[in-house]
């Protein structure tokens, strides 16, 4: 198989999730236009449980999936890596399934807000997982062009999906995410099919206990990452209501996309980091940061910019954007300016993970986490500039001891690596 260069990956998934971004303006603006903005915060409360509930199931599967395969010297890919990951995951979601089935235990869980929606997105979690997975392997061993038709194809399906329930061919509001995600694990599985030349089966036991012994350490590390914007969405809709999570949802989606394009080039990186390139400081690793760190900061600000411009012009003429340029312009500032200064270290989120300090990676997260929701109710006061305020300087605290802490272990400091150049 002819894989693609680290610049020209970067290129193609950069231009795929421009793409896929368009797809996500796309459905926000139908969801609006055909329904409300309490129905854009639904979506997205929805969208936050399957998500939240795809990196439970997963646990750490995807990211031993990623060091597994990134670090094989073979020239062919052994598909054991994944099946092992599948099934893993799989009996994870059948043993929730059965706890939660018991009637004194689920009792404790019953005032939980919105319980009755994660179990009508149960089955959808476990697809989203298992499609998650699929993606992963496809990264791992630098196959970006099936990994950005993946990535390309949930937005685009979901945007059917959602016209399909306006029109009510499909009857229930949460079916919308089960058919995208099972329309998209058909299409994966093709893709999968369309390389089986590149794989072979070798040691399904060894690839099952490999995936094990990594999760001793990172279990926590899959649930935790990349949910902060989902938390938020999650928390505003309990404190504020429906409307204003729908508010949010339109500055989450832009933080997101903002930090989605920071993460193609993380994502991009990811194989590349090795111990043996960071211990030996090698020109590859060195070369790539760079690339990195001068991709991130051109996309970030001059994306922030763009944005920033269509939300103040706009506003006067694309009816979704005048509720987000009245009552959500001050907290989108704030996600734009914070976001594109840290934009070059959130592509450094993985380093500690993917070096196996799996233990101090997963204390980062707890840090983030655990401060982001300590903010959220803090100051509530504030609205959604409080909440905003709390994510950015949760992932600064964030970034600050991953560096520490690399620099630590590593005795390699990226800061005076950039400050160079």
């Amino acid at each position: 198989m002819k894989f693609l260069n680290f610049n020209n990956s970067v290129k193609l998934s950069t231009a795929t999730y421009f793409v896929t971004s368009l797809f996500g303006i796309v459905l926000y603006l139908q969801i609006f236009s055909l329904f409300d903005l309490n129905t854009l915060g639904k979506f997205s409360v929805y969208q936050t449980i399957c998500f939240f509930g795809s990196k439970l199931i997963s646990l750490s599967t995807p990211y031993s999936l990623m060091k597994n395969v990134s670090h094989a010297e073979k020239a062919k890919i052994n598909l054991n890596h994944l099946i092992s990951a599948f099934f893993i995951v799989l009996f994870v979601y059948m043993s929730i399934y059965v706890i939660f089935s018991i009637d004194n235990i689920f009792i404790f869980f019953e005032k939980i807000p919105y319980i009755e929606v994660v179990i009508l997105l149960s089955t959808t979690t476990f697809l989203q997982a298992v499609n998650f997975l699929i993606k992963t392997f496809f990264n791992s061993y630098k196959d970006f062009v099936n990994y950005n038709i993946s990535f390309l194809l949930r937005p685009l399906i979901l945007v059917f999906s959602i016209y399909f329930f306006y029109k009510e061919i499909i009857s229930d509001f949460y079916l919308t995410f089960f058919f995208t995600e099972l329309f998209l694990i058909i299409f994966n599985i093709l893709l999968l099919l369309g390389r089986l030349k590149n794989y072979y089966l070798s040691s399904l036991v060894e690839s099952f206990f490999n995936h094990l012994n990594y999760m001793k350490t990172s279990f926590l590390t899959s649930i935790l990452t990349e949910i902060c914007f989902k938390i938020d969405i999650y928390c505003i809709a309990v404190l504020f209501g429906e409307y204003y999570s729908g508010i949010y949802a339109l500055i989450a989606v832009i933080g997101e996309g903002l930090t989605g394009l920071i993460y193609v080039i993380r994502n991009n990186l990811t194989p590349y980091i090795t111990k043996k390139n960071i211990i030996e400081k090698s020109l590859e690793i060195r070369k790539h940061l760079l690339s990195s760190f001068k991709a991130a900061n051109l996309i970030a600000i001059t994306t922030s910019f763009v944005i920033l411009i269509v939300v103040i012009f706009g506003a006067r003429k694309i009816n979704i954007l005048t509720p987000l340029y009245e009552e959500g312009f001050e907290p989108l500032l704030i996600v734009l300016v914070g976001f594109s200064i840290m934009s070059f270290f959130l592509t450094l989120e993985n380093l500690l993970l993917q070096l196996g300090s799996h233990g101090h990676h997963t204390v980062g997260l707890i840090i983030l986490t655990s401060l982001n929701i300590f903010l959220n109710f803090v100051l509530t006061d504030f609205k959604l500039v409080g909440i905003v305020i709390g994510t950015v300087f949760s992932y600064l605290i964030f970034i600050i001891y991953i560096l520490i802490i690399f620099k630590y272990k590593f005795k390699f400091s990226i800061l005076s690596l950039i400050s160079r150049n």
